[in-house]
């Protein structure tokens, strides 16, 4: 069963993605496998992703899927949520 971890908050610009992206790799330097949800309609998760594809650097690990759709986001989390050992949403 993979930890759940949900960052929340009605104000843009509170820090949040950043703190996702931070504790992520935390996790991932454990070894642990790490999915990022980007339930955010901002997606400013996503757009870091495509960034790090951008410069060649993806971070080992850690794999990302957007869902901002609560019925997307469920999807997700029954099909893949066991495969990792943390699940962490934006």
């Amino acid at each position: 069963m993979p930890v759940f971890i949900s960052a929340v908050s009605g104000k843009g610009g509170a820090g949040k993605t950043t703190a996702v992206i931070l504790v992520a790799g935390e996790y991932a330097l454990q070894g642990r496998r790490v999915l990022l949800i980007d339930a955010d309609g901002r997606q400013n998760l996503h757009e870091w992703w495509k960034r790090c594809e951008a410069k060649d650097n993806m971070p080992d690990g850690i794999d990302l899927v957007t869902a901002a759709r609560q019925d997307t986001i469920q999807q997700v989390l029954d099909a893949e949520a066991s495969k990792y050992d943390v699940v962490i949403m934006d």
